[in-house]
């Protein structure tokens, strides 16, 4: 509902009684709004928190990789295989900024 409509109504209210049901609707439809930006707030967090447990277990998983290269008998068949060291997971440059969100 836009900014113009509810003025309006807020108006007519002012004015007479006759506008209940559309304040009724309009209270409705408010809280729907609301209701989906609080779902659409726990899916992001949701993503947030999935993203950075994959981050967690990749690093471990490197970290764990790197350290079986490093000992025997895993260095062996490392320096026959040409295993390298492999880097962690490092997130680009202004990727820890937040995305913004517009609810227009």
């Amino acid at each position: 509902m836009d900014e113009q409509r509810f003025e309006d109504l807020l108006s007519r209210l002012l004015d007479d009684e006759l506008a209940e049901d559309e304040l009724s609707e309009l209270v409705e439809s408010v809280k729907s709004q609301l209701d989906r930006q609080q779902e659409l707030q726990a899916q992001l967090e949701g993503a947030e928190n999935r993203i950075n447990v994959a981050r967690v277990q990749f690093n471990q998983s490197v970290e764990d990789y790197n350290a079986s290269i490093r000992k025997l008998p895993g260095s062996l068949i490392a320096g026959l295989g040409r295993f390298q060291r492999k880097a962690y997971f490092q997130a680009a440059n202004g990727a820890t900024k937040a995305v913004g969100v517009s609810f227009n």
